[in-house]
């Protein structure tokens, strides 16, 4: 078989939800189906590390598509073209969009619909392409995979698609990540004092402006000294995010450490107290199971995919309420034994997700739909 894949979010540099979900996806799927033959569609020179194996082929499909209207040409006329010259049996689509026009066999992945909840968090004329042009995908792919139950019930009531046509396929956690062979990442980027983490890019959905003025309550709140570390790039819209740091009692305690190499992401996670991850909106949101991974408890948000993905082994609350965010840092912080029994629970809960399992069930269903 000749299954075509789009992996256009295999970056040379850092690879984020996307990208990581793209390269433990298409690594196993290579390794593990000798038998079948995968065609990567890149969307510019691709890096070394992303050839996988002799039974794969990377392809360069011009032009770039990071422009709305980029990403029209790309799907719609580069795409099938490439499509039809190398004769593809399927084109598994990894980031959410897919050729409207071509009519092989389309497998989609939908990681979430953000752009329909909250337009104004990205720029006018991408959420004008995607309200436009996803609901098309969805309903043009012949199977949609969901990363989560929740983007699943988001994609029928958002697109009236019917549930038989939908899976839910989990992302999983790195396996660099665990407890040992650690550094203490406390000396190296918190002066040796206890520190809550946020892991992710900067921007509104992560609801960073809110983490920032719990924080700063928390510590008004004559706790002990406490750091809070922001490890991530700076992506878009995050003025409002400047104007709380500036704003801050205790801004000299939120430590930004821009972004930090993967290799170094364990140590954050286990050196840390608690990791927090109240985003407003999540497709799945990988930081939480990363950190259950290392042994750290996580306060996360009551709404969205996060329940479902953190379990019992995290503190829930309202993404939107300071009050509440500051009193779950205190509780963390005061209640005996809480973060012992989260960490031991956070740990079991983890166990639930394995990439092997996810690429697994991918090609399920790639054989099972040609």
């Amino acid at each position: 078989m000749k299954i075509a894949i789009n992996t256009r979010f295999l970056l040379p540099e850092n690879l984020e939800g996307i990208g990581t979900f793209s390269y433990e996806i298409v690594k196993r799927l290579i390794e593990k189906n000798p038998q079948h033959h995968f065609y990567l569609l890149f969307d510019r020179k691709w890096d070394k590390k992303y050839e996988f194996g002799k039974n794969s082929t990377n392809i360069e499909v011009k032009p770039p598509a990071r422009h709305p209207i980029l990403w029209k040409i790309w799907f719609e006329y580069s795409v099938p073209k490439t499509l039809k010259k190398i004769k593809a049996d399927v084109f598994l689509s990894l980031d959410g969009y897919t050729s409207i026009r071509s009519k092989i066999k389309k497998i989609t992945v939908f990681h979430d619909l953000a752009f329909e909840h909250y337009p104004n968090d990205i720029n006018k004329i991408a959420t004008n392409f995607l309200q436009k042009n996803s609901i098309k995908y969805a309903q043009t792919s012949d199977k949609i995979i969901a990363v989560s139950e929740a983007t699943k019930q988001d994609i029928i009531e958002e697109y009236a698609i019917d549930e038989s046509k939908i899976e839910v396929v989990y992302n999983a956690v790195n396996t660099n990540f665990g407890t040992e062979n650690l550094f203490d990442a406390k000396e190296k980027y918190a002066n040796n004092q206890p520190y809550f983490l946020y892991v992710g890019a900067i921007h509104p959905r992560k609801n960073i402006e809110n983490l920032l003025l719990a924080f700063d309550q928390f510590r008004k709140n004559n706790f002990r000294k406490f750091k809070l570390l922001i490890v991530g790039r700076k992506a878009w819209k995050f003025k409002s995010v400047e104007e709380a740091y500036e704003n801050m009692t205790f801004k000299k305690d939120v430590i930004f450490t821009g972004f930090v190499e993967k290799s170094e992401l364990p140590s954050l996670y286990a050196s840390a107290f608690a990791t927090i991850y109240i985003s407003y909106f999540e497709g799945f949101g990988i930081p939480i199971i990363e950190s259950q991974k290392c042994g750290t408890p996580v306060i996360t948000s009551n709404i969205s995919s996060m329940p479902e993905v953190a379990g019992e082994g995290a503190i829930l609350v309202n993404p939107f309420d300071v009050k509440i965010i500051t009193s779950a840092l205190g509780e963390m912080v005061n209640v005996p034994g809480l973060r012992d029994k989260l960490a031991e629970k956070g740990l079991k809960n983890v166990a639930r997700f394995s990439w092997d399992k996810s690429a697994e069930k991918i090609m399920q269903l790639i054989e099972s739909n040609i």
